[in-house]
């Protein structure tokens, strides 16, 4: 499909080489995404009209092939999911565009080289990667910490005691300077008083070595949460969750939905032109580096006063 980057200041819309674009830098002057039939990492510089093939943004054996992934401000590093046919394999890798440079990240762990990793994503100046790991068959997964600049890796869903969680965690986000990592859990052992085994929002402070909870919403297997986007110092996150959207000749059904956490309450931020229930789902969410604005696709048509669906943005700082 068409791809192109939209200018907010300007309103002016770039239109792209590439097809089918996932990614764009933090600084706006890249566009990455994944050809499906290689494998290989894309790059565009917006406004060339020129693509590029990174094929060393992967082991150079050339039985990986990427499967997501997410750079860093500048572009120049990359947190890339890739998968092997030959080694039965799904890891994360922290690629150094400029200098060439591949890390499996998960490497570092006991018998890392061994384990599945996914869902990658790395801190703005591209030092750290948070990565969800499955250590064996049927173990729940958990979230760990590449640091490029220690050479370590830590777990994240720790209990008080320093213990790995009994939940399953998915979905991490780091904030820019890769202090903050929130993440999705079932475990009723990250915070002090917790019983509860539904999926929760949680915020784990890496350098302060604390965890909290900052979504107590019971979010059920059928409900669901999906993604989250945490601002460059932690203090805002944005997640999509289901919670009910009115439609023409149907009613009132539960779709996903935009909510954000700031401040130590959790609030929806996705509603019609009269505050009331928008007729279509909130999906495809992206905030920017601060956490003042989001964007977020919809086939909804009350979210603006044009009436159509669209592309919309909402001023997270006005709630």
């Amino acid at each position: 499909s068409e791809s192109s980057v939209l200018d907010t200041a300007s309103g002016k819309t770039i239109k792209l080489k590439m097809l089918g674009a996932t990614d764009i830098s933090g600084d706006g002057q890249f566009v990455f995404g994944v050809d499906q039939t290689t494998g290989t990492v894309l790059r565009e510089k917006v406004g060339s009209r020129t693509v590029k093939r990174l094929t060393a943004a992967l082991p150079a054996n050339g039985e990986w092939g990427a499967q997501d992934l997410e750079p860093s401000i500048s572009g120049r590093y990359l947190a890339i999911t890739a998968a092997s046919g030959v080694f039965g394999r799904v890891v994360v890798f922290r690629a150094d565009t400029k200098t060439g440079k591949v890390t499996e990240v998960a490497a570092g762990l006991p018998q890392g080289s061994t384990y599945n990793s996914s869902h990658a994503t790395i801190s703005g100046d591209g030092s750290r990667v948070a990565f969800s790991v499955t250590t064996s068959v049927g173990a729940p997964a958990q979230i760990h910490l590449y640091d490029a600049d220690e050479k370590s890796v830590t777990l994240v869903t720790r209990t008080s005691s320093g213990r790995v969680s009994v939940g399953a965690a998915t979905a991490p986000a780091i904030s820019s300077d890769g202090r903050f990592v929130a993440f999705v859990s079932d475990g009723s052992d990250l915070v002090a008083g917790a019983t509860f085994v539904q999926p929760r929002l949680y915020l784990r402070d890496v350098d302060g070595r604390s965890t909290r909870l900052v979504s107590n919403d019971v979010i059920t297997t059928s409900q669901g949460l999906y993604g989250v986007l945490i601002s460059s110092d932690g203090a805002r996150i944005v997640y999509t969750r289901n919670a009910p959207i009115r439609i023409k000749n149907v009613g009132t059904v539960d779709g996903v939905q935009l909510f954000m956490w700031t401040k130590g309450a959790t609030q929806r931020v996705t509603y019609n032109t009269n505050k009331g229930l928008p007729n279509g789902e909130a999906t495809g969410p992206v905030m920017s580096d601060i956490g003042r604005t989001a964007y977020f696709s919809s086939y909804g048509t009350n979210y603006s006063t044009s009436g159509k669906a669209g592309v919309f943005r909402v001023a997270l700082s006005a709630f």
